[in-house]
């Protein structure tokens, strides 16, 4: 994840989940998971790219996951200026 003032880009790659599913950005808020309305596909070799613009300055806790929620990503704190 890298932030870059609001914007930020979430990229990796995900094994076991097949290509064209869907993903979602969630950020944590009141305790619990919540999903953005952000997404992103997997593509055929298994990679994704989300893109998401923050409104508010602070530190958020994200992760990506699937649509499903079924899977999801090691939580990750970007730093919103």
């Amino acid at each position: 994840m890298s932030a870059d003032s609001r914007a930020a880009v979430e990229a990796g790659r995900v094994r076991g989940i097949k290509s064209g599913s869907t993903l979602v950005l969630q950020h944590m808020h009141n305790g619990k998971w919540t999903t953005l309305k952000t997404t992103g596909a997997v593509n055929k070799n298994g990679t994704y790219t989300i893109k998401r613009t923050f409104t508010k300055k602070g530190t958020e806790q994200v992760r990506v996951a699937t649509k499903s929620g079924t899977f999801h990503s090691s939580p990750v704190t970007v730093k919103v200026s």
